[in-house]
């Protein structure tokens, strides 16, 4: 195997497209999957493997974020924005063992299979913030309101 040449490699989920524009070759990405210096946070995207973190929930949550750099409009919601908040989960599963969920605007963006949920909405005023490292998520109040719409009132 031979050593990857060097490249600065992304702190945050950044995609193919994003990092050849800074000049790294297919061959230099492929060398660094192959050493497991980089990782595939989903299709397209990757994060330096030192940057991956071990737990599930922190995982899942670069997931979701890695769903907005692919898809700019896209808002992270429902139970990735439940786990972002640190919301609690009415049932025995965790938040962090469904696919991350982003909403879309409600027209023009196909949706498609792949490694999240995608749901089709708008916003108000205020839904919409940024959290901690500034990926856009709906408010805690809006996500309260998406988990509780569908679900029996105690």
């Amino acid at each position: 195997m031979r050593a990857p040449k060097h490249m600065v490699l992304p702190t945050r989920p950044a995609t193919r497209q994003s990092l050849l524009a800074t000049g790294v070759t297919p061959r230099t990405l492929r060398t660094h999957l192959t050493a497991g210096t980089l990782v595939t946070v989903r299709y397209g995207v990757y994060v330096a493997a030192e940057h991956w973190p071990m737990d599930a929930a922190e995982q899942h949550k670069v997931r979701a974020r890695a769903e907005t750099v692919v898809i700019p409009e896209a808002v992270i919601s429902h139970n990735s924005a439940a786990l972002v908040w640190g919301l609690p989960t009415p049932s025995f599963d965790a938040w962090w063992e469904t696919p991350p969920t982003v909403t879309l605007p409600s027209e023009g963006h196909r949706s498609r299979r792949g490694p999240a949920r995608h749901v089709r909405g708008s916003f108000a005023v205020g839904d919409v913030v940024a959290d901690a490292q500034g990926y856009p998520v709906t408010s805690p109040a809006r996500t309260a309101a998406d988990l509780a719409l569908g679900r029996d009132l105690p």
